[in-house]
């Protein structure tokens, strides 16, 4: 009794199988003009226009860096300055919130272009 059982189960899934691979190879593949028959011109340029800030924003990427290496140089001389005695909490300041502002500006444009994209 269980055997039987044990088999129906089996073919069952071995149909199933057959039927996905059958469903599989009956879909036909579709071409770039078939898929965009309904755009119109506004989609087209539409979607480049989104390609070109999408690849902006993934090339800002980089930038954040060069902004994180400024922000620890800051940090670096103020601590070296505040070892030695000469610290100037004035011009500390200054190092340190360009990189903020740096950061802030950074943040905003990427949001923007995302957000566009």
């Amino acid at each position: 009794m269980k055997s039987s059982n044990l088999d129906e189960e089996m073919s069952t899934k071995s149909r199933e199988k057959e039927v996905k691979k059958s469903t599989a190879k009956e879909q036909d593949k579709v071409s770039l003009p078939v898929l965009f028959r309904y755009a119109t011109k506004l989609d087209f340029c539409l979607m480049i226009v989104g390609a070109v800030l999408a690849a902006i924003q993934g090339t800002l990427n980089s930038v954040s860096s060069l902004i994180f290496r400024h922000l620890l140089d800051a940090l670096i001389i103020g601590e070296f300055e505040w070892g030695t005695g000469i610290f100037d909490d004035y011009e500390f300041t200054q190092l340190a919130m360009k990189s903020v502002y740096s950061y802030s500006l950074f943040g905003v444009l990427q949001f923007t272009l995302g957000f566009l994209s």
